[in-house]
C-alpha cells in the first residue's frame, strides 16, 4: 500500500511539474516590439515653459504601432498664444519605440519638424500604455489605451 502511495504522488507530481513548466515561458516572456501593435487612444494636460510662465495645453488623439517599431498618429492640441487666444493645433505625426523585456518604452515622434521624446511603460498584454514625456521645458502625463 505505501508503495501504491508513493506511485500516485509520484505521478500527480510528473503531471503538475510539466503543466506548470509549459505556462511559466509565456509568463516570463516580458515585452518585445509586436507587444505594441494596434490603435490606441489618448487625451491629456500639461504645461510648457515659456520664458518662466508655465503655457497649459491639452491634446487629444490616437496613435497606430506597427508591431515593428514604428507608429503614427493624428492629434489636436489646444493652448493659449502670447495675446491669451486659443490656438487649436491638428496635426499628424510619426515615430519610433523600443521596448526592453520588462516593457519598458522609450519613444520619439516627429511633428511638424519637431521632436517629442517619451518614457512609457506597459504591461506583457500591452493594453495600456502610461507615459510621461521627457522634454526639457515640458510637464505632461497621461495613459493610452488600445482599441
Amino acid at each position: 500500500m505505501l508503495i501504491f502511495k508513493k506511485s500516485t504522488f509520484a505521478l500527480a507530481a510528473m503531471v503538475a511539474v510539466p503543466m506548470f513548466a509549459a505556462s511559466t515561458p509565456a509568463m516570463a516572456a516580458g515585452c518585445t516590439l509586436a507587444t505594441l501593435t494596434g490603435t490606441y487612444t489618448y487625451a491629456y494636460l500639461g504645461y510648457n515653459v515659456v520664458k518662466g510662465v508655465d503655457v497649459p495645453f491639452s491634446v487629444a488623439g490616437f496613435a497606430s504601432y506597427d508591431g515593428k517599431g514604428g507608429l503614427k498618429g493624428t492629434e489636436t492640441e489646444t493652448t493659449t498664444s502670447a495675446t491669451g487666444k486659443v490656438v487649436v493645433s491638428p496635426g499628424t505625426y510619426t515615430g519610433t519605440y523600443t521596448i526592453t523585456a520588462k516593457c519598458a518604452i522609450k519613444e520619439i515622434d516627429t511633428q511638424a519638424g519637431v521632436l517629442s521624446h517619451y518614457d512609457e511603460f506597459t504591461g506583457p498584454s500591452g493594453n495600456t500604455i502610461n507615459f510621461v514625456q521627457t522634454d526639457q521645458g515640458v510637464v505632461s502625463s497621461a495613459i493610452e489605451t488600445r482599441d
